[in-house]
């Protein structure tokens, strides 16, 4: 992430779809797990303008685009 280097390892989409079963299987025990829906949503929004085949660094992009900053 800080050397900028967004190349898959493990696609942004697929992060995605792996926090959107862990969010559907904690629904059902009546778990909320707040910190992975904020993930999820980081993850919805940054494949959403086009990121999902970055690799799961790439989310990075939306976090500073969202907050208007650049991490160094």
């Amino acid at each position: 992430m800080l050397n900028r280097d967004f190349a898959p390892g493990f696609y942004s989409e697929h992060i995605l779809k792996d926090l959107n079963i862990v969010l559907e299987e904690a629904s059902k025990m009546n778990v909320d797990l707040k910190a992975t829906k904020y993930s999820r949503d980081m993850y919805h929004e940054h494949v959403e303008s086009g990121g999902g085949r970055d690799g799961h660094t790439g989310v990075l992009k939306t976090y500073e685009k969202k907050n208007n900053l650049q991490i160094q």
